[in-house]
This record gives structure tokens, C-alpha cells and sequence, in this order.
């Protein structure tokens, strides 16, 4: 399934909350969706599901939302883990979304096979209102995969989920889009998006500053480093000079090298006999592209450290 989002826009008390926004999701692939707070991702997925009214468009398959003719079985969606009766065990939550969505008598074997999928089947008779944030989130994604859809919109869904539990999210969702399904999520963990996305789309002020493959946007944004410590530091800076590398004193004794890789900067040292105390590589990352690209455009933020 393909998602055209096309000019969607919003205004809560005369400011944009979502400002023209356009990008298309591919079936299978996963597409990050990332932004500040306040950046309009959750408005953008309500726009896209027709929960909240503005102006543009999406399209699923050339159809809007509320044109398809079964929903839960085209679309997934988690945009608030704990939207269940705090009551109601997690069985008969996902029993009564299965009755209500158009299936007749609740499918039992379906809802205990995505019980156990998400790894709740042990208390699947307890009242989800006790449950953590980790295992709400969990009894979301059972929901959002009850109809078998061919595309999920997932807001935050690594919230309060512990380690283990963001591998296994990881490694579902690569799955899912491995099987030809689209997958939109909205994180702030930018590492953890870093090892699940294939493509990015990233906003600011409800406005959109990239739509690209990931590895392309990391690779155009940020240069490979090279981080060095040594109490030479001044000589191999200049030692450095005539490479054209660029050099940073980030510190007293500390180098940040861009330009040249750490096997030119060993062998200088080396042929200089300098002493190096650290030689590290930081390579290109999401959370400095993210950061690059976002820097004018956090709504909240924090002053300088005192």
C-alpha cells in the first residue's frame, strides 16, 4: 500500500500546527518520522487518519481513509497506547475490536495469536488498566495488527519499552515492511531509528526539512570524524595542516579532525613521534543530522548550561 500525504495543514488558535505538508510512504520500507516536540508529527497522524479536520489530503492506495472499505484491514494504527477501557482484559479488548471490526463472531485463535506475538498471552486475562506503559504499548500494536492491514502508522511506540522489548519492535516492523507492508513511525530515539528506518521523513514547525533515504540524509548531512586526545595535540595540528583537513581543539590536549581518516592521522603521529592517548572514529549519525537540520527550529528550547 502507498501513502500520498499531500498539503496537510492545521491551525489550533491561529498557529500552524502543520504547515503544507507532503511526502509519500512506500510499501516495503519503514519510514521514520521525526521532528522537535512540538513539531506537528501526532497532528500530522491524526490529519492523516481523519481524526482531526485541516486542510490536504492522504491517500491510501488512491482512496482516503474513510473511503476504504474496511479499514482495520488496510490500516493499522497506534497514535495513544492506552485507548482501551482500563477494565477490560487485554483478550476481550482485542475481542471486541475483532466483533467490531466486521468480522462476526470474535476470531479467538487470531486474537491469541497476536497475544502471544506481542508477548502478553501470560496475562492476557488481566485488566489492562494495571498494565505498564511498555505493555499497553504491546496490546496497541496486537490491536493495530488485528485485521492482518497492509500498512501501520505507529506514534511513539517504543515508549516504555525496555531494551529487549525495542529489539523485538525493531525487528516486527522490518519484518512487516519485508512482507510488502508500508510503515510510517514517529520516534525521539534517533539510534534506535537509525537501525529501523530505510527512509526519514523529518519536520520542524509542522513544516518538512527532509524526505530522503536514511543512509543518503546521514551521508549529506554529517562528515565523518575523527576524535583525538594526545599531549601533542598542537603539533600534530599542525602536522595535519597540509592535508587540508579541518581541525577543532575541542579541549585541552583534544582534536576534532574532519577530512581525512584515522589511518592519516595515526601514521602522522607515528612519523612525528607523537604520543596519542585516544584515536576514535565517530561516524555519521541520525541525532547529528537530525540536529543540523532542526537547529532553528526547536519550539522548546533549554538555556545555556550555568
Amino acid at each position: 500500500m502507498r501513502i500520498q500525504a499531500a498539503g496537510l495543514t492545521k491551525e489550533f488558535g491561529g498557529r500552524r500546527a502543520v504547515d503544507g505538508l507532503s511526502f509519500t510512504v512506500e510499501p516495503g520500507r519503514v519510514t521514520g518520522f521525526v521532528g522537535p516536540n512540538g513539531a506537528g508529527k501526532s497532528t500530522t497522524l491524526q490529519l492523516m487518519l481523519g481524526l482531526v479536520h485541516g486542510g490536504g489530503r492522504t491517500l491510501f492506495d488512491g482512496r482516503p481513509y474513510r473511503d476504504l472499505p474496511c479499514p482495520v484491514r488496510e490500516v493499522g494504527a497506534v497514535l495513544d497506547a492506552r485507548s482501551f477501557h482500563p477494565r477490560r482484559s487485554a483478550r476481550d479488548h482485542l475481542r471486541m475490536l475483532a466483533a467490531a471490526g466486521g468480522r462476526g463472531r470474535a476470531p479467538d485463535r487470531r486474537v491469541d495469536q497476536l497475544l502471544d506475538l506481542v508477548g502478553l498471552a501470560p496475562v492476557a486475562g488481566r485488566p489492562a488498566g494495571g498494565f505498564s506503559l511498555g505493555m499497553a504499548q504491546r496490546l496497541g500494536l496486537a490491536a493495530a495488527l488485528l485485521g492482518d492491514p497492509r500498512a501501520l502508522l505507529l506514534d511513539e511506540p517504543a515508549n516504555g519499552l525496555d531494551p529487549h522489548g525495542v529489539a523485538w519492535l525493531r525487528e516486527l516492523l522490518r519484518a512487516f515492511a519485508a512482507g510488502g507492508g508500508a510503515v510510517l513511525v514517529s520516534s525521539h530515539l534517533l539510534a534506535e531509528m537509525q537501525l529501523l528506518a530505510d527512509h526519514v521523513v523529518v519536520i520542524g514547525r509542522g513544516r518538512l526539512l527532509a524526505d530522503e533515504p536514511l543512509d543518503q540524509l546521514v551521508g549529506r548531512s554529517v562528515r565523518e570524524q575523527v576524535l583525538v586526545r594526545s599531549p601533542d595535540a598542537g603539533r600534530l595540528a599542525e602536522l595535519l595542516a597540509p592535508t587540508g583537513a579541518a581541525v577543532d581543539r575541542t579541549g585541552d590536549g583534544e582534536l576534532t579532525i574532519s577530512g581525512v581518516g584515522a589511518e592519516v592521522v595515526g601514521d602522522l603521529a607515528h612519523e612525528g613521534r607523537l604520543r596519542l592517548h585516544r584515536l576514535t572514529t565517530r561516524s555519521a549519525s541520525l541525532e547529528a543530522a537530525f540536529l543540523g537540520l532542526t537547529r532553528d527550529e526547536v519550539e522548546y528550547a533549554a538555556g545555556d548550561r550555568p
